[in-house]
């Protein structure tokens, strides 16, 4: 459901008096529509002319004009019920609970509709037929996101650090000496029973040396800064 039929569906039972003390007028179809769009700060042309309000949003870049077969719900019906020739609009409404076929006709919720409608907001029904006969423009806001907003994945940018880890060779027993070997390890290296000890023996200094080899360095068995370049790429 998107925010423009919730809101409308919102507005159910509201009284004629209610609606007409924000936007003044005794035609009161076009307030309505106005109220809504005004409670979800929908900044385009408002009007309590129909025909006016229509004319506008030809022009207004925040709201597509769609044709009957593909309208949606959330969608502004202006409709033509005397006239259909002339191109003016003395009805508006909006679609709501529609179920994507048109034909089998919609349901719209407007303010001054029908008979039993002319205090409160109320919800009415029309059939495709009649639909073809009245529906005179239809507009869809576009402005930004009518339907449930979904969040964007964060772009994040590559960032670097410099960091200053310390020479070390055989016979170290450092801090770093455990990163080193947990760089091995990562790297697929041996560094003997004993594993990540933080002392620099044998097997860790056979294992420097071999991913020396392996990287094209000098396999010197001193872990300094091309080895530890290597080992953190």
């Amino acid at each position: 459901m998107n925010r423009i039929e919730q809101t409308a569906l919102g507005y159910l039972g509201k009284g004629k008096q209610e609606i007409v003390s924000r936007f003044p007028t005794d035609e009161w179809c076009a307030a309505t529509v106005c109220c809504i769009l005004t409670d979800l700060n929908i900044n385009v042309y408002k009007s309590i002319s129909c025909t006016q309000m229509a004319n506008a949003w030809a022009n207004e870049s925040k709201m597509q004009r769609v044709q009957l077969d593909d309208v949606e719900s959330g969608d502004v019906l202006f409709f033509d019920k005397f006239d259909s020739i002339n191109g003016d609009c003395d009805h508006v409404a909006i679609v709501v609970e529609f179920d994507g076929d048109v034909k089998s006709g919609l349901y719209y919720v407007d303010g001054n509709g029908g008979k039993d409608g002319r205090t409160e907001v109320k919800k009415h029904y029309m059939s495709y037929t009649q639909l073809q006969t009245y529906a005179a423009r239809i507009f869809r806001y576009i402005g930004d996101v009518p339907t449930q907003q979904q969040e964007q994945p964060v772009q994040l940018s590559e960032k670097y650090v410099t960091i200053d880890i310390n020479q070390i060779v055989k016979g170290s027993q450092t801090k770093a000496v455990n990163a080193l070997q947990a760089l091995l390890v990562a790297h697929g290296y041996s560094i003997g029973a004993w594993g990540i000890d933080g002392d620099f023996g044998s097997d860790t200094l056979t294992a420097v040396k071999d991913f020396q080899r392996n990287h094209n360095l000098e396999a010197d068995g001193i872990v300094g800064p091309l080895t530890w370049a290597a080992l953190l790429k």
